[in-house]
């Protein structure tokens, strides 16, 4: 198991105290698991059951709330259904748990007692809730004008935080000069986040009687689920539990979709865009930091990038409401694009999966 610079091929060992390489470059975890599922299942309900498969050192700094194996539940939109994860359960209100949980278990393996983190909002509140948990002094950095109920989640749990005049990619390089005296707790830089949220593809696998759904329609944001349930299928693919891959669909706000236009020119890069404002704020990345990596992924599974305009996304979270479902914008906006791919690219008997990722408690109206 080693830390691999995506650039240049260093690698490092995985307990060296580094979220990026020393040439400055995005790292990955170059780990084969090996998880005995019989014993799996006489563990409790939640993502740590895969422990075997997540690289950490040891059990002795795990940070956790008993988060994960959220609900899988059909729901149907017209005369189509699709199988989707209340993700927004979580203890913060979103998926980005399953992340933090992790990086944070290693985080203080490692003996850091200080961190710092970038956020649209929810990785903020999560990172947050798990520093507070783990005696850890924690400073977040969010763009101006971020959903105060966010904010306040943020600071209530003893954060420090910090508003950024200018763009989501401003409030990141923030964030990353900070880090130059502390450590970087980053959902997008920090490999060990995308091997917490792989356990969305682990619970919805073993949900799912050991089969994969055909398709999967994830947000494509910064990428960190998407990533991640890549990084899952694929290790359950090469451990023989499942034949194949689903194919990945990427999400975007047609407001801000960087990746959608690159998909759509054949591009295996993006380029720089001018974004206008979207009520998806959790989606509204204009720079993906590994957005090449994201096309790549979604690239081999044969998928795509749909992206969903504002008025779809507020009729679709009106009628997630009227179903029950209290998510927020950018939850909605995953499953207005859900709808389209139903509706106009699902096959016959397809079974397609998809996520709400984050609650409606969190956006203030």
């Amino acid at each position: 198991m080693n830390l691999i610079c995506k650039s240049t091929g260093e690698t490092y060992a995985l307990d060296t105290p580094i979220w990026c390489s020393e040439s400055g470059g995005l790292l990955d975890i170059e780990y084969v698991p090996d998880l005995d599922w019989d014993w799996v299942k006489h563990l409790p309900p939640n993502l740590w059951r895969y422990r075997e498969a997540l690289p950490l050192p040891s059990d002795s700094s795990i940070v956790s709330f008993g988060e994960g194996f959220t609900p899988l539940q059909k729901i149907s939109f017209g005369e189509k259904w699709a199988w989707i994860k209340l993700d927004y359960l979580f203890p913060s209100g979103s998926y980005k748990d399953r992340g933090s949980s992790v990086m944070m278990s290693q985080i203080k393996a490692l003996g850091i007692q200080s961190v710092v983190q970038d956020s649209s909002g929810n990785a903020g509140a999560s990172v947050a809730q798990y520093a507070a948990l783990a005696d850890l002094k924690c400073q977040i950095f969010v763009p101006e004008g971020t959903s105060i109920a966010k904010i306040n989640q943020m600071e209530f749990c003893g954060a420090e935080v910090t508003q950024v005049t200018g763009s989501r990619e401003d409030t990141a390089k923030a964030a990353f000069q900070a880090a130059q005296d502390t450590f970087y707790a980053s959902h997008v830089w920090n490999p060990f986040f995308l091997h917490g949220t792989k356990t969305f593809a682990y619970e919805i696998v073993e949900q799912l009687n050991f089969r994969a759904p055909h398709t999967l329609v994830l947000p494509a944001g910064n990428g960190t689920l998407l990533l991640g349930a890549f990084i899952g299928f694929r290790e359950l693919k090469e451990s023989g539990v499942i034949s194949k891959i689903p194919k990945l669909i990427g999400i975007q706000a047609a407001n801000c979709a960087p990746l959608a236009q690159a998909y759509q020119q054949k591009q295996t890069q993006f380029a720089k865009i001018i974004p206008q404002a979207t009520i998806a704020e959790g989606i509204a990345i204009a720079e993906p930091m590994r957005g090449t990596q994201m096309l790549e992924y979604v690239g081999i599974t044969g998928g795509d990038f749909l992206t969903v305009e504002e008025a779809e996304i507020k009729e679709t979270w009106k009628e997630l409401a009227l179903k029950g479902y209290y998510v927020e914008p950018t939850s909605a906006a995953v499953i207005a694009g859900l709808k389209n791919y139903l509706a106009h690219h699902a096959q016959k008997d397809e079974i397609v999966a998809s996520v709400l990722t984050g609650h409606g408690l969190k956006k203030s109206i």
